[in-house]
């Protein structure tokens, strides 16, 4: 039974890399029509973007002391949470405030999940870490492949609403 919950983590471990992958590449993939729509500037369009890359930054450094002080399984839960915040701000912003902690709020979801995760697969499988921890580290490749070739067949912006798997 207890290799049964390693795999179901292991498989919920690898979603969240697709979606850590997924998120921070439609912000820059739709950045052209978030321009277009809020009528920003090329500077403040990229100063934007990278408040989410910032925000992962700084949440994949701290969020490793933070589960040690509190428990991995909580941050795991408060990147969830937060990545699922920044993406609903950032999908129905209708502000440039709002666009702005939406991406800000997401990333730092997508930074916390992006190094905590790992943690959880090399502990779960400590015999073979190496080989899960090569496989799961692929599927941050799977999440942004199929949103680069969605970009190609529609540039809308209400396509990123879409094909998200958490809005859905």
């Amino acid at each position: 039974m207890r290799k049964n919950n390693h795999i179901f983590l292991f498989i919920a471990c690898c979603y969240g890399a697709m979606t850590v992958s997924f998120t921070p590449a439609a912000n820059a993939n739709y950045l052209l029509q978030i321009q277009e729509h809020f009528a920003l500037n090329e500077a403040t369009a990229g100063l934007i973007l990278s408040l989410g890359y910032w925000g992962g930054f700084v949440a994949g450094l701290l969020s490793g002391p933070l589960a040690d002080r509190w428990s991995l399984r909580g941050m795991i839960l408060v990147s969830a949470l937060a990545q699922i915040m920044g993406i609903i701000l950032t999908a129905w912003a209708s502000q440039q405030f709002a666009l702005i902690a939406g991406v800000t709020i997401c990333g730092v979801g997508c930074g916390m999940a992006g190094s905590l995760l790992p943690t959880v697969v090399g502990s779960a499988f400590p015999e073979i870490r190496t080989r899960m921890l090569n496989i799961f580290y692929a599927f941050f490749s799977v999440g942004a492949v199929p949103l680069k070739k969605s970009s190609t067949l529609t540039p809308s912006s209400r396509l990123m609403r879409q094909i998200h798997p958490m809005v859905l």
